[in-house]
């Protein structure tokens, strides 16, 4: 009962700390994506074969079936954030009670987790959701290696390898780099030759079946193999070389590249390894057997800030959003430290260091929480409620938006052309992140990216890919026939702009189409021969 209890308050408080922090700030890009992707599929459209992404493929499909349910609507989309939140806090508990963790303590470091994931950019988004099915990866090989059971075992070895999967469809560095999290937990736990063949060869079955199961859903829904090689594997690889290449000098700048994050925990677990190696390789063989455990919880801890470190370094996001696991790593290194220290020294000795880890902890958590939650600093922003108002759709109940200078768009804006192309039974076709507008509008999304991102989504203009992406571009242009263009600005966030879409340029620079505009927003009108052109067939969002 007790843990049910502990359960659903850190289930609740971690939703809440989602919530609080999901609905003040709306920055167009990021806060765009996961939306319309999830869009997409309650309209029909499939991955690969209908349009392409990079990544976040778990996370649209989660926020699909979170539309399905509740509608589509930015609550159905905080929602979703705020649930994975709740579920991150009950892991880092599981994780921290597999290791010999109190309940009173687990708790306590589980929920100032609840800091660290969501809060900082509120809603749904590819790397958060890649580090939780990560961790939740590493909680259940734990328990897997400690089962007595066989067919146990090659069970959790079939969902560590469904969650690893999920991790990768998320964001693919932080899974590859994942890897290390899964390898320490083995190495912890598997003493014996046999025991380590037995979950490599479960492993490598589980990961034939689930590939073989993505390859025949794949085939069924009429995915194209080739656009998913290359915009899955290809673009993103050859987006990153330069961010691999430059790991090292990254690397070494690390304890400055996180002082925004949290710098006593991420310094003092990287030295707390040099140490954990020094005792290890002072005392060898001789070591005690706590003393084994503890520096191995050590290395485990270790283990989870290093994978924070490589996936941030390698990201073009903000650093901020590449360190949930640092609390987590704390409640480990209290344990094994308290451990180890209670055995040789005593009880005040283990006290002593429990408390100064808690301590860290809460400042670490509430350090994160002043500067970079409250202050929206992910977003590219700072937070100002003097600029920020609440959208009259609603849709967008719960929002309070805010958008980057460089957007010159309100909420009032928003809520104008939302009403606009809701009161034309037209299509329209955005060139801008604020692709929102296409599931609240409950018209198609026409182009065939997810989001535009020049070598990412979009391939370079000088790119073999060129030509094929503006074919498709053009098909789905024929195939929605869009009445209206809509535009922010001169271009997009990531670069993108009217004259790198020949077809849209030409349509749009006829002097007798009409134009209106919306603060930032403006709109024109491609003609009166679209009007014989075929309407929407999307479903509408639930009012």
């Amino acid at each position: 009962m007790t843990r049910f209890l502990l359960a659903l308050v850190l289930l609740g408080v971690g939703a809440a700390l989602s919530l609080a922090h999901g609905r003040l700030a709306f920055m167009p890009l990021d806060q765009s994506i996961v939306f319309d992707g999830g869009w997409r599929l309650l309209s029909g459209q499939v991955p690969f074969r209908d349009f392409t992404t990079p990544a976040g493929l778990a996370p649209i499909g989660l926020q699909a079936a979170f539309f399905s349910v509740l509608g589509v609507d930015w609550l159905a989309y905080l929602l979703h954030a705020a649930l994975v939140n709740g579920c991150f806090c009950l892991t880092v508990f599981a994780l921290l009670r597999e290791f010999g963790g109190s309940h009173p303590l687990s708790f306590f470091y589980a929920l100032l987790s609840g800091f660290l994931l969501y809060p900082p950019i509120g809603t749904p988004y590819l790397e958060p959701h890649a580090f939780f099915f990560l961790l939740l990866a590493g909680v259940l090989l734990a328990i897997a290696c400690r089962s007595q059971r066989t067919g146990g075992r090659a069970l959790l070895c079939l969902l560590v390898v469904v969650c690893w999967t999920a991790s990768f469809a998320s964001k693919q560095n932080v899974a590859a780099f994942g890897v290390l999290l899964l390898a320490s937990v083995l190495a912890l736990r598997v003493r014996r030759w046999r025991e380590l063949s037995a979950f490599a060869g479960w492993g490598a079955a589980s990961l034939l079946l689930v590939a073989l199961g993505l390859v025949a859903v794949g085939r069924s829904l009429g995915v194209d193999a080739e656009l998913f090689r290359t915009y899955f594997f290809e673009l993103p690889y050859g987006s990153g070389q330069s961010r691999v290449a430059n790991l090292p000098r990254v690397l070494a700048a690390a304890p400055l590249r996180t002082a925004t994050v949290s710098p006593v925990a991420v310094v003092g677990l990287m030295v707390g390894f040099g140490v954990a190696a020094l005792l290890r390789r002072a005392f060898g063989h001789r070591a005690s057997a706590r003393l084994r455990a503890s520096l191995g919880t050590l290395w485990l801890a270790t283990s989870l800030v290093l994978t924070c470190v490589l996936a941030s370094a390698t990201m073009f996001n903000a650093t901020e959003i590449g360190f949930p696991y640092v609390v987590a790593a704390l409640g480990l290194a209290h344990l094994a430290c308290a451990s180890w220290l209670g055995e040789r020294f005593g009880r005040s000795a283990a006290l002593s260091a429990g408390a100064a880890f808690a301590a860290i902890a809460s400042w670490d958590a509430g350090y994160f929480h002043t500067e970079v939650n409250a202050k929206r600093i992910v977003h590219d922003l700072v937070f100002d409620p003097r600029l920020a108002s609440r959208p009259r759709t609603p849709e967008l109940w719960g929002m309070v938006y805010q958008a980057p200078d460089r957007y010159g768009t309100t909420a009032k804006d928003l809520d104008d052309v939302l009403g606009f192309l809701r009161s034309r039974p037209e299509n329209f076709v955005l060139i801008g992140d604020h692709s929102i507008l296409y599931g609240l509008a409950g018209k198609p999304s026409v182009p065939p990216s997810l989001w535009f991102h020049k070598g990412l989504t979009l391939p370079e203009i000088h790119d073999a890919e060129h030509p094929r992406y503006l074919a498709a571009f053009d098909r789905n242009l024929d195939r929605y026939a869009p009445r209206y263009l809509v535009l922010e600005g001169q271009r997009t966030w990531m670069g993108s702009e009217l004259r790198d879409f020949p077809r849209l340029r030409a349509a749009a620079a006829d002097p007798r189409n009409r134009r209106f505009s919306f603060g930032g927003f403006s709109v024109v009108d491609l003609g009166p021969a679209a009007e014989t052109r075929a309407p929407s067939t999307a479903p509408r969002p639930a009012r």
